[in-house]
């Protein structure tokens, strides 16, 4: 319990990430680490990804359907229906999927995958290794949507904005 709420604030915590021009500027440390992500194959990542997402199981166990209702109602409380429609409208569109992944039963399918998912990782950067307040995240297909990739868990990694903006439809 102590844990859901804590990664609830993630979501709605403000946006620290700055505004404008160059606000996806890399420090010469983020042009090191993003450096050493790109050179990793899909299947480097891959893997990386499984050995993150089970240490994460044995730390805080298996995010069942439950945590996140219990999830989407503390949102839903702390920020009225209103702001908790707005945030539910973003959480759809992480990751930049195709329109029918965002409308009707899909795009309420896409919603609780993706909060379950922000929720098992701890929305840890798989670049960083830190955690990342939702607003400051991008969900990130290993191999992109352009290249082949699905939209799906198995396929999401969660990173900061900054990072995400430079690799567009590369894998």
């Amino acid at each position: 319990s102590e844990y859901l709420n804590k990664i609830a604030d993630l979501f709605i915590g403000a946006n620290s990430e700055e505004k404008g021009h160059g606000r996806f500027r890399l420090s010469k440390e983020d042009v090191k680490q993003y450096q050493e992500h790109l050179n990793k194959t899909p299947e480097q990542l891959l893997e990386e990804k499984e050995a993150r997402e089970k240490e994460m199981l044995e730390k805080i166990g298996k995010i069942t359907d439950e945590d996140v209702d219990k999830v989407i109602e503390i949102l839903r409380e702390k920020l009225g229906n209103k702001v908790f429609n707005s945030l539910k409208t973003r959480i759809k569109k992480k990751g930049d999927p195709p329109g029918e992944y965002t409308k009707g039963d899909r795009g309420n399918e896409r919603f609780i995958n993706v909060i379950q998912h922000y929720l098992q990782t701890g929305g840890i950067s798989a670049i960083t290794e830190e955690r990342v307040p939702f607003s400051d995240s991008q969900l990130d297909h290993i191999i992109s949507l352009d290249n082949g990739g699905t939209d799906g868990s198995h396929n999401w990694e969660w990173m900061e904005s900054r990072f995400n903006q430079f690799k567009g439809k590369r894998t």
